[in-house]
């Protein structure tokens, strides 16, 4: 009797440790709460002025009665990375220098269609990629040789790197007929340290190498780490 009392106390107090030490990042933008920065890889600096048309805005998705953030611009290089970030590890209060490991969710809305072809043939669907990481870092772009270079690495296509993982294109799924959006979920797991200050940055991007313009609305981040 007191064996089993104790094996029952053991393994709440087991569940109350491990629950504490986790923590839930959600966000559906349906509200203005917590600000997503960005920031705009592998162009010209001046982009602006060359037609990149770089729209990063919270706003409503189209036929999908919900708010996403919307990530749009006009690649006219080899390769555009856009992305937006945030320091999950300030908002949701991380350990500093400490290790955590976590699995990511979020729901992209597309209206792009599969088509014949590969990534040589720079069609639009199969030649944008979503990546995603977490990292100590915060990211930052500087010039190098006249084009803006971040300050982690990106990978190329479906390459991973350190911190950015590449998690698949932006084709619809259902490949539905006309120009309506439709969500497309992805999901990774992650491993990154906090740094001194428990800064820990939660990053999703586009990655494109369609020469034309690409846009996708992200939505409904979840994001579980312990």
């Amino acid at each position: 009797m007191y064996k089993k009392s104790f094996i029952i106390i053991f393994l709440i107090l087991l569940m109350t440790f491990l629950i504490s030490c986790s923590a839930d990042f959600k966000y559906d933008f349906e509200n203005n709460n917590i600000k997503f920065d960005y920031g705009v890889a592998n162009v010209p600096v001046d982009y602006e002025k060359k037609g990149y048309s770089i729209i990063v805005k919270q706003t409503e998705i189209p036929n999908l009665n919900s708010s996403g953030l919307m990530m749009s611009g006009y690649n006219m290089g080899d390769n555009m990375f856009l992305y937006c970030y945030v320091n999950i590890g300030k908002v949701l209060k991380l350990d500093k220098n400490k290790t955590y490991e976590g699995t990511l969710y979020f729901d992209v809305a597309t209206m792009m269609q599969k088509s014949n072809g590969n990534i040589t043939d720079k069609i639009p669907a199969q030649s944008v990629i979503i990546k995603s990481g977490i990292m100590p870092l915060k990211p930052e772009i500087a010039e190098k040789d006249g084009i803006y270079r971040s300050n982690f690495l990106v990978g190329h296509y479906m390459t991973d790197e350190e911190y950015i993982k590449a998690l698949g294109n932006i084709a619809k799924i259902n490949y539905k007929s006309g120009t309506d959006f439709e969500y497309k979920t992805f999901d990774t797991n992650l491993k990154a340290s906090t740094d001194n200050d428990g800064n820990l940055y939660l990053i999703i991007g586009i990655d494109s190498y369609y020469i034309g313009p690409s846009w996708v609305f992200i939505d409904n981040i979840k994001l579980k780490i312990n």
